[in-house]
């Protein structure tokens, strides 16, 4: 699908301002992105497109911090969130696109209000529950990195090592994504491709910028303008969902 230019200056800078966001805080960029493209794209193409531009998003993260990666906590909840994609996406295929926003919309205004830790008690606090919760709000809502940080955040990691490992879960999650949306619901990934490319490149832009900024911008007013504007975002998916 071809977007006109003005789309795509758009969501470029979004990407840029997204990453550099992601890059200070760890959190918020991809829940703006996911936000972002819904005004633009359908509930079956929004999914796979933000899981292609995450991936690269997530890959550079990866690299940066790749020496702090540690496979043996990440064991179970890789292939429980396979198992919890695989299942997911037999149901999304029978869900309508209105519906399908409508998840969507909902889910960012849940996700922004309630606070995830409070409800992961630590009976349920398991890398299986964390897979398979990731694996199908993945599919559903795209925006799952949430959900792997509150889980993640409770094993006490250095800040360094929460953002490699949690890369690395992100990747894998992306990448089944997409194989999914391309098998099973026939997503056309490949005219996307110029599209996918810029906003990763702005995303890298974006990164490097927010290394420079990490000690410059207050958490608390950030966190406030981030739930002001995931609000609205949100918002407005879901009107557009009519």
């Amino acid at each position: 699908t071809l977007m006109s230019p003005e789309i795509y200056l758009i969501l470029g800078a979004i990407s840029f301002f997204t990453s550099m966001i992601t890059a200070i805080f760890s959190v918020g960029g991809g829940m703006i992105m996911l936000a972002s493209l819904g005004q633009f794209v359908g509930a079956s193409a929004l999914i796979p497109l933000h899981a292609s531009v995450q991936l690269l998003n997530n890959i550079s993260r990866v690299y940066v911090y790749k020496e702090h990666i540690n496979f043996g906590i990440l064991k179970t909840i890789l292939w429980a969130s396979f198992i919890g994609s695989l299942i997911a996406i037999f149901i999304f295929q029978n869900l309508d696109e209105y519906i399908l926003t409508l998840i969507i919309g909902c889910s960012i205004l849940f996700l922004t209000w309630v606070p995830i830790n409070k409800f992961i008690k630590h009976g349920l606090a398991n890398d299986l529950i964390c897979g398979l919760l990731a694996g199908v709000a993945g599919i559903f809502i795209g925006a799952n990195g949430p959900i792997v940080t509150a889980f993640m955040r409770l094993k006490n990691l250095s800040p360094e090592s929460l953002v490699a490992n949690h890369g690395l879960v992100m990747v894998f999650q992306h990448s089944i994504k997409i194989i999914l949306f391309i098998s099973v619901i026939g997503f056309s990934l490949l005219s996307y491709i110029p599209l996918i490319v810029f906003l990763g490149l702005m995303g890298y832009l974006g990164t490097k910028v927010g290394k420079r900024l990490i000690n410059k911008i207050d958490f608390k007013l950030f966190q406030t303008v981030l739930k002001f504007l995931l609000s609205v975002l949100a918002i407005l998916l879901i009107l557009r969902a009519e």
